[in-house]
């Protein structure tokens, strides 16, 4: 049996990798297209970008597993959820590794999340910006038995603000750090344990990408040595992810036939779903009556700046601080007067019908009235505009039952779509004809601090000395568990909806 080795590059944008390994920057990856074959991968980011890692490691479309973010809607409770194997039924590609080969080590796979005991080791929730549990190893002794490796990891949750160029520096210094702190922890499992596959994900590119894209949310930016320095970060941390992905293919032999890949891309930040909640509520009340309780919570929290609450949080365990999360998102709706609202996808439009018979206190009856509905949220969504350029903010809406099938599509939520995709720190005022104005929070900036945000394709490298330099073609996120089980001798699981993809010369290697 080959050896395999699997390394994913968190919403790493392919058109920066080709930039900056043609000006020489990034030599690893300059070698892997030349030699190597190459090919974008589709992915399902053009509507819920955050279902994409469950898509990878179970090679199933949204509808069929339903999740579609690090938070999922629980109808039956009404509310919001981290997805777990309590109520979730799942299984990763790798739980399926049982008896004496192959045998599987997998490192801080986004959105997985603990499931049966299988012959390998798992490492989960290191670092990701979505962190599903606390760290989690898979037999459990193990993360103790690397207790010293994990010390070095510095992750910290993500801060949703304007910052300054110091802290925007320091998210650069971080991701680099990151970036070799887990590198070198693979390296060593790498060495000291006996594997078919190995699975590790570096996550840096991901916060990068959203954090340091360019250095318009950076409010003290003074001298052109500061914008220099600032518009060189992400590509310093593209250059960090190059040199780790050469000591891992060097640490794994060449023998080794590599996969890496990136589910889908980033580019500039082009979310309004922070105003999507204020839309909604015109087009379903335009009488102006609220459906959301601003009561003595909710007052207190607006004295309390951005930047303290952030530092309180900090200090509370990951549980608490998800749990706080979820409250401010949906906690504060009065259910019998919310028709529909809003489900968080970052750069997608979300939005969930309170559905009678699917949702525990649903007003909304299926049929007619819930078709009617659906009908008249995305007409009164299409009809704002951004007051200066006069362009509509949202570029596509669908039933999401009209584009994915599965018997958990009731899971997603009702209406999906896209934004305009022209930068949203432009913005300064937003109108409708119909419904009024809503003023920008704030103008020239991202008010979540966000220059970058999620692109819809990602990409595919294969290397390795019997891989001839060609393109894969007609590949999706679904391929890439079949095709790793297919490289490994192991046949393909019925539940896997994707194929076994086409790499030049791996058809005169027998398995």
């Amino acid at each position: 049996m080959r050896r395999v080795l699997v390394i994913g590059l968190d919403t790493a944008e392919y058109s920066l990798i080709e930039k900056w390994s043609n000006d020489g920057s990034l030599p690893i990856f300059k070698e892997l297209l030349t030699k190597g074959s190459f090919g974008l991968l589709e992915s399902y980011a053009s509507y819920l970008p955050g279902s994409n890692w469950y898509s990878f490691y179970l090679s199933q479309q949204p509808g069929v597993h339903g999740l579609y973010s690090h938070f999922s809607w629980r109808a039956e409770k009404m509310k919001t959820e981290t997805p777990s194997s309590d109520w979730v039924s799942v299984s990763p590609f790798w739980s399926q590794f049982h008896g004496g080969t192959p045998r599987g080590l997998v490192i801080n796979v986004p959105n997985a999340f603990m499931t049966s005991p299988f012959n390998g080791i798992e490492l989960l929730s290191l670092a990701s910006d979505h962190m599903m549990t606390s760290l989690q190893s898979n037999p459990k002794y193990y993360s103790a038995r690397i207790a010293k490796e994990l010390k070095r990891i510095h992750y910290h949750e993500e801060k949703y603000d304007i910052v300054t160029l110091k802290e925007f520096l320091q998210t650069r210094d971080e991701m680099i750090e990151l970036t070799h702190t887990l590198k070198d922890l693979s390296i060593r499992m790498m060495l000291d344990e006996v594997w078919d596959v190995m699975i590790t994900v570096l996550p840096a590119v991901h916060r990068a990408g959203h954090r340091l894209w360019s250095n318009t949310n950076i409010r003290d930016i003074k001298t052109q040595a500061e914008k220099d320095e600032s518009s060189d970060a992400l590509k310093q941390v593209y250059i960090a992810s190059d040199r780790a992905i050469g000591e891992l293919l060097k640490a794994a032999g060449e023998d080794c036939i590599s996969l890496i890949f990136s589910t889908h891309g980033m580019t500039h930040n082009h979310s309004r779903e922070v105003i999507l909640p204020e839309m909604l509520h015109r087009v379903l009340n335009p009488n102006g009556k609220r459906t959301v309780e601003t009561g003595f919570l909710k007052r207190i929290r607006g004295y309390i700046p951005l930047s303290l609450r952030h530092k309180i949080k900090a200090l509370l365990p990951l549980s608490v601080r998800k749990k706080i999360t979820l409250f401010w998102r949906l906690g504060l709706l009065d259910w019998r007067k919310t028709p529909a609202f809003v489900l968080p996808l970052e750069v997608r439009v979300g939005i969930r019908i309170n559905l009678k018979g699917r949702e525990a206190r649903g007003i909304v009856s299926p049929g007619g009235e819930y078709e009617e509905l659906c009908q008249v949220i995305m007409k009164g969504l299409k009809t704002f505009i951004d007051a200066d350029t006069g362009k509509p903010l949202i570029k596509e809406l669908v039933l999401a039952k009209d584009v994915f099938e599965g018997e958990r599509v009731g899971w997603l939520p009702d209406i999906v779509g896209s934004w305009n995709e022209d930068s949203a720190a432009e913005h300064r005022l937003i109108v409708s004809p119909e419904y009024g104005n809503i003023p920008w929070p704030t103008p020239g900036h991202n008010p979540e601090g966000r220059s970058g945000n999620h692109a819809n394709i990602g990409f595919l490298m294969v290397h390795g000395k019997e891989i001839l330099p060609g393109e894969i073609r007609d590949a999706h996120i679904i391929d890439l568990a079949p095709t790793i089980f297919s490289l490994l001798g192991k046949d393909i699981s019925p539940e896997m909806q994707g194929k076994v993809l086409e790499i030049p010369g791996l058809q005169k290697i027998s398995s």
